[in-house]
């Protein structure tokens, strides 16, 4: 989610917060697809050491089937409340590109997402504007 899943929303991170077992947010979302049955490789985008330590970390404590009915319930309240902050449901595929108009337009989904997400559509704006002057 463009860094969204490391650095969630208040709103979401109070849900994380209020977890039995306590786990960073991108840990939460490893789990999940490594708990899938038909899923056997997870790619991570990692940035940093520390982060590459935690994924790793992660999948040592991974497995098909190890999270608990009240994880996999949390984690779904979670995905419905990120998709109630998202407006738009794009996932920066690239299939709307090239615009023919020249529109870079995941880009523009993302910043208006981002600005409804953090309740800071005057951030989106900014960098809407910075945009439109390139």
């Amino acid at each position: 989610m463009g860094g969204r899943l490391v650095n969630p929303p208040e709103s979401i991170q109070q849900m994380w917060d209020g977890a039995q077992k306590k786990r960073a947010s991108a840990d939460w979302a490893l789990q999940w697809l490594w708990n899938q049955p038909e899923v056997s490789v997870v790619l991570s985008g990692m940035s940093t050491l520390e982060q590459v330590q935690q994924n790793l970390a992660s999948a040592d404590a991974s497995g098909v089937n190890v999270l608990t009915e009240q994880e996999l319930a949390l984690i779904g309240r979670v995905r419905e409340k990120y998709r109630e902050l998202a407006p738009i449901p794009c996932t920066q595929c690239g299939y709307c590109l090239p615009c023919p108009n020249g529109v870079f337009i995941p880009r523009n989904f993302t910043l208006y997402n981002v600005g409804a997400m953090y309740s800071r559509p005057e951030n989106a704006r900014s960098w809407y504007g910075f945009l439109a002057d390139r």
